[in-house]
């Protein structure tokens, strides 16, 4: 059990590594869009991605997950060359089919959806990236099944890096904009599609096993529907905004959620690290209790960078995006808040219901948590514009974690500590008020009261008993040892 948790643990740091560098590259890549893109060009390139994301929910049929799990149920490598074959072979021609008949009759359909965002040429490129990626789905869920965490990094970061160059390319030497973009990850689609199919043409027999195909979609075609209720709680929002509002304050509102994105990109490696920890120590008598313990300090961690990222967002906005988009500032409290709900609480809710495999729980939440979404963000963004949307997202995430976790206790208590979590909560808010009275246009004096903010932050955990001197000197001492070669300690967690 503890080797197969050390496998586990390695390679969520490794796909959390990779998924870091990826997303943070993204990341720099804003400050390089947002100088020689306007709000209603960036608005543009918003209105395709919310449009490539819904493809990328039916283009596939979930066949990407009922290879990830059916991997497991081959007996030898003859039956998983076929699996493999059936799949790769069914989902291509599925994603083709589809991506032809949106290119003949997509004028006409999408017109009707969209009410800025042109489908010549803009959907349509939309719709051959999406058909490009979709070729990948099939191949890395090969590979994680394979329990390969590098070499999916590899395809992942390959397939970032030749979009990134060629987009660069497209973008700052040629001057074709929101064109080039798209085109830039076309070209990285198509490249990496190539590798891809290489990958899959040593492991699988062009064949296609009818009684495979059923049992594939039959595992998959129900990860549609929660795949599609999670789009309508995340994007919904970006589609009305683009629907009811004008497309440069949709480009506020994205970059605004690429911004608050950051927050998942730090804690989704910890997240990831965490679930197998969970797993084996979830029968234990101590599960419980160091749940509790591991999921408060989790939790501390996302209001601190969440806190952070409110403090000197104002003062990154200025240096790094531009005049044009300091506008985009005033939808992030509200979606980082939305982030703190959907990765890190999410994260600490639903773990029980996968270690009791209650996870009929998630797809009915998801599809619940998919209709509200879509109900308020009409409502509001439709009145408020972004602003409304980002409050309707972030009601959305509240009121399905208010479920999760009434049924997700119920089923697995776990003793966290209200009243501890509560006062950081007030800590947190008292030190974000402070922060919109201690805004100054010097960036000098801004950064100092920033820092000095973080440091009362980080001195409250104490008296709050959230952090504890000895788990620090405990912390400091295992890392040292690692550091050094030694064999450390297994670091053991107070009783609070």
């Amino acid at each position: 059990m503890i080797k197969v948790g050390k496998r586990l643990a390695t390679a969520s740091i490794v796909y959390g590594i990779g998924d870091l560098l990826t997303r943070g590259a993204g990341i720099l890549l804003i400050p390089v869009y947002t100088r020689l893109l306007a709000p209603m060009e960036y608005g543009i390139f918003a209105g395709v991605s919310v449009f490539i994301s819904f493809m990328n929910v039916f283009l596939i049929l979930g066949m990407h997950s009922a290879a990830g799990r059916m991997h497991f149920d081959s007996a030898d490598e003859e039956k998983k060359r076929t699996l493999y074959g059936t799949l790769f072979i069914a989902a291509s021609m599925w994603a083709l089919i589809l991506t032809i008949v949106l290119n003949i009759y997509g004028n006409h359909i999408l017109g009707h959806f969209y009410s800025a965002v042109h489908f010549d040429p803009y959907l349509r490129l939309g719709t051959w990236i999406a058909f490009f990626n979709s070729l990948l789905l099939i191949p890395l869920a090969l590979l994680q099944a394979q329990h390969r965490p590098l070499l999916y990094r590899i395809v992942t970061g390959s397939s970032f890096l030749i979009s990134t160059c060629s987009i660069l390319i497209f973008v700052i030497v040629m001057r074709w904009g929101v064109v080039g973009i798209l085109w830039g990850q076309i070209v990285g689609g198509v490249l990496t599609a190539s590798l891809a199919i290489f990958i899959m043409f040593r492991k699988m027999n062009w064949t296609v096993d009818r009684t495979i195909l059923w049992q594939s979609l039959g595992f998959g075609v129900p990860v549609v529907f929660y795949a599609a209720g999670g789009w309508f709680a995340d994007y919904s929002g970006r589609y009305f905004v683009e629907r009811y509002s004008t497309l440069a304050e949709l480009g506020l509102y994205n970059l605004a959620s690429q911004y608050a994105s950051i927050l998942y990109m730090v804690f989704n490696a910890g997240n990831m690290a965490w679930a197998p920890v969970f797993y084996e120590i979830g029968s234990s008598p101590e599960g419980p209790r160091i749940a509790a313990r591991i999921g408060l300090l989790l939790f501390t961690g996302g209001l601190g960078v969440a806190l952070a990222m409110v403090i000197f967002g104002p003062l990154v906005f200025r240096i790094f995006i531009g005049d044009a988009f300091l506008g985009a500032f005033q939808f992030v409290p509200l979606l980082i808040l939305s982030n703190i709900l959907s990765t890190v609480i999410w994260c600490l809710v639903v773990l029980p219901l996968f270690y009791l495999k209650k996870t009929f729980h998630l797809a009915w939440l998801t599809i619940f948590s998919g209709c509200v979404g879509v109900l308020l963000n009409f409502l509001f963004a439709s009145r408020w514009g972004a602003l409304g949307a980002a409050m309707a997202t972030c009601l959305t995430y509240f009121l399905v974690i208010a479920l999760a976790c009434y049924i997700s206790f119920r089923l697995y208590p776990i003793p966290y500590q209200f009243k501890k979590i509560g006062l950081l909560i007030l800590v947190v808010i008292s030190l974000n008020v402070a922060s919109t009275y201690t805004r100054f246009d010097s960036i000098i004096l801004s950064s100092v009261t920033g820092l000095v903010l973080m440091i009362l932050f980080l001195f409250s955990l104490f008296p709050l008993k959230i952090v504890t001197t000895s788990e620090l000197r405990i912390a400091f001492d295992f890392v040292k040892r690692r550091l050094t070669g030694e064999a450390p300690e297994t670091p053991a967690l107070e009783k609070s």
